[in-house]
């Protein structure tokens, strides 16, 4: 709510910090959490059943949000703070709590500290685990780029709001009807070859984006770098438990975290690259 407020902008990269550190809160323990409840073999369904809900939201969201834009953008900072704190209430007297796999004072610096400096030495012998991490650092850096980019390109191409939100609420409806049956039947396969295709299919729609020019080609790029997310993401959020020893399950999932953000961090930088080369970069 406060980001609507900002008028300077130190103040506004400010808060936009303090932002993106409360977003990424969420994932890390909300994985975990599924990990320590749902048996193995039911965790890939459980995780795109996770998506599956964030992404009703996130069809929602855009689509609400652009149409809101046209009367008061403050309409949209309202709701959205609206509603999460709906979750945080939910979230806070509803959610069982996890496995408590940390001894001592959990709220010292020095336990906090130690826990993460065991867990740390644990990801790095774990080659696996580090190699899936570098995977998702690349991909990361390319799948961020789509989302921050994406309202500029369709804007340079004389694409309104309301069409530019109904794009984004596009990959939202598509991951709500068609993940969960895909990623049941991608269950068979083995992870490491699934996970592949998904990226590649993130890649084809990253080039897609760049290359599109009216609305259509837009939900065209969008439906193939959707598909990509669809096939990668559950089964790696599976993939990545299942690698995590259990007593340090929440902190591997905080590395993965730590990693979907510095990804963020160095996308970012594509816009500084799509101030040189347009859209093809």
């Amino acid at each position: 709510m406060i980001l609507y407020f900002c008028d300077q902008y130190a103040l506004l990269v400010a808060v936009a910090a303090i932002y993106g550190f409360s977003n990424f809160l969420f994932g890390p323990p909300a994985n975990a959490l599924i990990a320590d409840l749902v048996p193995e073999e039911k965790r890939i369904t459980a995780y795109a059943m996770l998506r599956l809900a964030i992404n009703a939201g996130f069809a929602a969201g855009p689509m609400v949000a652009g149409l809101l834009f046209l009367y008061s953008p403050l309409l949209i900072f309202a709701g959205d703070a609206a509603t999460t704190l709906a979750f945080a209430v939910l979230a806070f007297f509803s959610l069982p709590h996890g496995l408590r796999t940390i001894k001592g004072r959990v709220s010292s610096p020095k336990v906090i500290l130690k826990s993460w400096t065991e867990a740390l030495v644990d990801v790095l012998a774990n080659k696996a685990y580090a190699q899936f991490l570098l995977a998702c650092l690349l991909m990361g850096i390319a799948f961020s780029q789509v989302f921050n980019l994406l309202a500029l390109t369709t804007k340079n191409f004389g694409i309104s709001p309301s069409i530019y939100g109904v794009i984004m609420g596009f990959n939202g409806a598509l991951i709500m009807l068609i993940e969960v049956p895909i990623t049941h039947w991608l269950k068979r396969f083995p992870p490491a070859r699934v996970l592949c295709t998904g990226y590649v299919l993130i890649a084809l729609g990253c080039i897609a984006c760049g290359i599109a020019t009216n609305t259509v080609s837009f939900f065209v790029a969008m439906g193939v770098f959707t598909l990509g997310e669809i096939v990668a993401l559950p089964i790696g959020m599976a993939y990545s438990s299942n690698l995590a020893p259990e007593a340090l399950r929440g902190r591997y999932f905080g590395f993965r975290g730590m990693t979907w953000a510095l990804s963020g961090l160095i996308g970012s930088i594509g816009l500084w690259g799509y101030g040189i080369m347009g859209a093809y970069w």
